[in-house]
């Protein structure tokens, strides 16, 4: 980002909040800071930390629910197998049906 670009207050912590803490953090070594890019680095550092919280919940709620979603599975999958299992018995009904009806007809 360039010096002349607009501060705008940021919601998320991405690529150009990281390089824009790397130019701070930079600049903070070389002289003093004004009193907004000061601010600014706090700022930053908080979103950092913030997001870097949100992954590490989101990783852990991903390993909770990994139980719960394979319970999930399992039932769908024991849906589709009921439902398959339905089709196949109304075919064999149905071709016994067929071959009762034909077989008594058959010369012999």
């Amino acid at each position: 980002m360039s010096a002349a670009a607009p501060k705008q207050p940021m919601s998320v912590f991405n690529q150009a909040a990281e390089d824009r803490l790397k130019e701070l953090l930079e600049k903070r070594k070389r002289d003093k800071l004004t009193r907004a890019e000061a601010l600014e680095v706090r700022e930053l550092q908080l979103l950092k930390a913030k997001a870097r919280q949100a992954k590490e919940g989101a990783a852990i709620a991903q390993q909770v629910m990994t139980p719960r979603r394979e319970a999930l599975r399992r039932a769908r999958v024991g849906r589709y197998i009921w439902a398959a299992g339905g089709f196949l018995l109304g075919l064999l009904l149905g071709v016994s049906v067929l071959l009762l009806a034909v077989v008594p007809h058959l010369p012999g």
